[in-house]
């Protein structure tokens, strides 16, 4: 089997993999809609759907209150090419668009491990690591994220080739940053551009960082970024910009070991922005996100508890900053650990 058709198998069984995991949905019997997608998309797709098949753009929703913009919102990734795939094949089906979100995550994690040397089968696992994994599944109840999420890859991918000189780097670079910017999802989108100018970087340098942000410029320009993007945008850069001078200090350190020392602390540090929003969730809520990996056949939609989060009894520990914190020591505590051991001779 030659190169081409063996990549083309293993993204085949990637497909297979991720539809097997959600076969209920895929029969009909059982759904994905749940929680925001059952109460908010699911209605509104209605009317998305019936724009887009006559040919118009679902500008306005009348059936909300006396009327508001649905075009505007964004969150209904109205534009993404996903929606209108759907919208063409199976317009009456919610479960077709989450699947078909998760299938498209799955290719686009196979896509970029792919373009980051790793083999046909480690790349199959990468990719249904990531649709299969607990922020994924669960976000089948938040559509706009869901659609973030299957773009992101393909982002961070098309910047690694651009990054590496590709032929079409920079154009495909261009498309999946406007169809980053139609899913709705304003920051994992910005987490993307970060993340490929940093993968195109290492790839080739300064001007392999040149490369992809020249295909990143028009594609927001592709997107037509609107208005409903600009807050989170302002509200993100200075986030955005602090992260990755906090990633460029610590890649100057010499010393191997303090670099994964600091490394490791940026790590055990991140969550505190999601543990800080998570603050004022109430007991069902906190139950709910803090324990996603441990498949409940019950539900829906699998949810994954994670291992760590699950050895927490939340009737003793109902503080979602609590547990979130106790995450992050044993993270940062067992990462100096390992800093602390002398690095393996291929990396010194």
């Amino acid at each position: 089997m030659d190169a081409r058709r063996q990549r083309a198998a293993w993204a085949a069984v990637t497909t297979a993999g991720v539809l097997l995991a959600f076969a209920p949905a895929v029969l009909g019997l059982r759904t994905l809609s749940h929680r925001d997608t059952d109460r908010l998309y699911a209605p509104v797709r209605t009317l998305v759907v019936e724009e887009l098949r006559a040919g118009r753009l679902p500008l306005w929703d009348p059936y909300e209150g006396t009327g508001k913009p649905l075009f505007a919102e964004g969150v209904h990734s109205v534009l993404h090419p996903i929606s209108l795939a759907a919208a063409a094949l199976a317009p009456s089906s919610i479960d077709f668009l989450v699947l078909a979100y998760l299938v498209a995550g799955a290719l686009g994690a196979f896509t970029l491990a792919r373009t980051i040397g790793a083999s046909p089968p480690a790349s199959a696992g990468a990719g249904l690591a990531f649709a299969l994994s607990g922020f994924s599944a669960s976000m089948t109840g938040n559509l706009v994220f869901l659609a973030g999420a299957s773009t992101l890859p393909w982002l961070v991918a098309a910047a690694r080739m651009a990054g590496a000189g590709a032929r079409w780097g920079a154009p495909l670079v261009a498309l999946a940053t406007g169809c980053a910017f139609l899913s709705g999802d304003a920051q994992t989108t910005l987490v993307g551009l970060a993340l490929g100018i940093l993968l195109a970087a290492d790839a080739g340098g300064p001007r392999g960082a040149a490369r992809a942000l020249a295909g990143m410029v028009p594609g927001v320009l592709l997107a037509g970024v609107r208005p409903f993007y600009r807050s989170t945008l302002a509200a993100g850069l200075p986030h955005l910009v602090a992260g990755l001078a906090a990633l460029l200090a610590v890649d100057r350190l010499r010393d191997e070991r303090a670099r994964a020392a600091a490394l490791a602390l940026l790590v055990a540090l991140a969550p505190a922005a999601a543990v800080y929003h998570g603050a004022h969730l109430g007991a069902p809520e906190v139950r709910r996100f803090t324990t996603p990996m441990r498949l409940e056949t019950d539900s829906p939609a699998p949810r994954i508890a994670h291992p760590v989060t699950a050895l927490y009894d939340h009737r003793e520990h109902p503080d979602h900053v609590d547990a979130s914190a106790r995450v992050a020591s044993l993270v940062l505590l067992l990462a100096v650990r390992a800093a602390r051991r002398r690095a393996p001779a291929s990396v010194r």
